[in-house]
């Protein structure tokens, strides 16, 4: 799962990128915490954010990896569909690449 965000993006050389490919990176690591009895996952991983659909089907190395941490009370199904609906908020203005 993948998004193509319709908003430019601006690289760390200072270019400006339309049309980059973001998805959530394949490592996380998940972390339990007991906070009064109760459990909760903080969750880490990184957003890659490629030039274009291609150069991640030609497997370019990410222009950029954005960290993200955040914490859920109950670990689901899929842990995937949380993490993209969260990058969703971080890119609003998107098409998905499902």
């Amino acid at each position: 799962m993948a998004i193509i965000t319709n908003d430019p993006i601006t690289n760390d050389y200072g270019m400006t990128i339309n049309n980059c490919y973001i998805r959530v990176g394949k490592k996380l690591l998940i972390t339990a915490i007991v906070v009064d009895g109760e459990t909760i996952y903080s969750i880490q991983t990184d957003v890659e954010v490629f030039l274009n659909k291609e150069a991640k089907l030609n497997l370019k190395e990410p222009m950029l990896k954005n960290p993200i941490t955040f914490s859920i009370d109950k670990l689901g199904d899929n842990i995937y569909e949380f993490l993209y609906f969260e990058m969703k908020k971080t890119y609003p203005n998107y098409t998905d690449d499902l």
